[in-house]
């Protein structure tokens, strides 16, 4: 049986929780400005030319450690084996795509020029191949996520 989990493992003791740090300090950096910091872009005068992308930028901050709090939420529940920790991991491989495209199009919007690139398409693509993966994966375990 022990086999049979390795992957959940993988993702309730490791990765969900190294995704959720990862999005936490993404989502302050946004909060505090630092992001744009790191390449040289003065904040205080891109919101000054662009104050809804601050108003964007704060949302998607807020989103993203919301994020991180449901993907350690999700990472307990593969641990406890919980009855919906399948569906839960599927959820975030649908919500982070759908939210980074949203972000993506609103700054396009904002700054007046597309700022969607290949990795973004690649990174759905990912996305979308890992959430069948992990349906198909959880629904094939579900005598073992009971509780």
């Amino acid at each position: 049986m022990e086999n049979r989990l390795k992957w959940a493992h993988f993702l309730g003791y490791f990765l969900l929780w190294g995704c959720a740090v990862l999005m936490s300090v993404q989502g302050i950096a946004l909060l505090t400005g630092a992001s744009y910091r790191i390449q040289a872009v003065d904040v205080n005068e891109l919101y000054a030319k662009y104050p809804s992308c601050q108003i964007i930028d704060y949302s998607y901050a807020v989103i993203m450690i919301s994020l991180a709090v449901f993907e350690i939420y999700t990472a307990i529940s593969i641990i406890r084996y919980k009855q919906k920790a399948g569906l839960f991991v599927c959820a975030i491989y649908i919500l982070w795509p759908l939210v980074s495209i949203l972000y993506l199009i609103c700054l396009s919007i904002i700054g007046g020029r597309n700022i969607v690139d290949q990795g973004i398409v690649i990174r759905v693509i990912y996305d979308m191949v890992m959430f069948f993966v992990n349906w198909i994966y959880f629904n094939s375990r579900k005598d073992v996520f009971i509780n």
